[in-house]
């Protein structure tokens, strides 16, 4: 099992640093970083629940009733000894690939039926990726945008994800960064493989099998906006 969550860490880290730009504008802001440290990773399924046949992630997963595997993980950009907290998605389907970095992040907090509930959103743009260990910023372009809602018990353990398809984002627009969902896609719990430390904790690496056995696999509630939620933008 050691060896299993080694490999899922080596293949992020691999996979992110073969990202390529192969060209960017003058506009372009470039940060330079020492290395990249990946802090937790995990891919599983997502499946369709109401998507645009013309959206381009519907594209990507080669039709409106096609899954997306997604692979997602929490990085550490370090300058020095010192680091910034950074996260990474990358699509695949039937159709091709994509791969952003996220823009936004939002946690929420709220009581419901009595127990407490608890997520994260991130918003992800095609307007922030990685050069090698340098983080692009390209916004002269219209922008493909999508969220990863995570879901989290009341111990902080990982219960599912919710995945959403946003308009193109054109340069100059007004834009809430969490508004106009076009398309949403919900995770197979039994999909999931993961590793690192996610929400503060330690994840548990289990093989799909065991976590049927064992009787952990949740079904993946569906995401809830609060009326005043806490957003940060990087």
């Amino acid at each position: 099992m050691i060896a299993l969550c080694k490999k899922m860490l080596a293949l992020l880290l691999a996979m992110i640093m073969l990202i390529p730009l192969h060209s960017t504008s003058a506009a372009d802001s470039k940060y330079e970083f020492d290395r990249i440290e990946v802090v937790y990773a995990a891919e599983f399924t997502v499946y369709p629940n109401s998507v645009p046949s013309d959206h381009w992630l519907t594209q990507l997963a080669g039709g409106s009733d096609k899954p997306i595997q997604l692979m997602y993980g929490i990085l550490h950009l370090y300058s020095g000894d010192r680091y910034i907290d950074e996260q990474f998605i990358k699509m695949s389907g039937e159709g091709g690939s994509e791969r952003f970095l996220s823009n936004s992040m939002r946690k929420d907090y709220f009581d419901s039926n009595g127990a407490l509930l608890s997520q994260s959103s991130v918003q992800f743009w095609s307007g922030k990726k990685l050069d090698g260990t340098a983080v692009v910023k390209e916004m002269n372009q219209p922008q493909k945008s999508v969220t990863l809602v995570q879901a989290f018990d009341p111990q902080g353990n990982v219960t599912g994800f919710n995945f959403y398809a946003q308009p193109l984002i054109f340069p100059g627009d007004a834009w809430d960064p969490f508004a106009n969902y076009v398309g949403s896609y919900t995770s197979d719990p039994n999909s999931l493989q993961h590793t690192g430390e996610v929400n503060g904790k330690e994840v548990e690496s289990q093989t799909k099998e065991t976590e049927i056995e064992q009787g952990n696999v949740q079904p993946v509630p569906e995401s809830v906006q609060p009326e005043q939620p806490k957003t940060e933008v990087k």
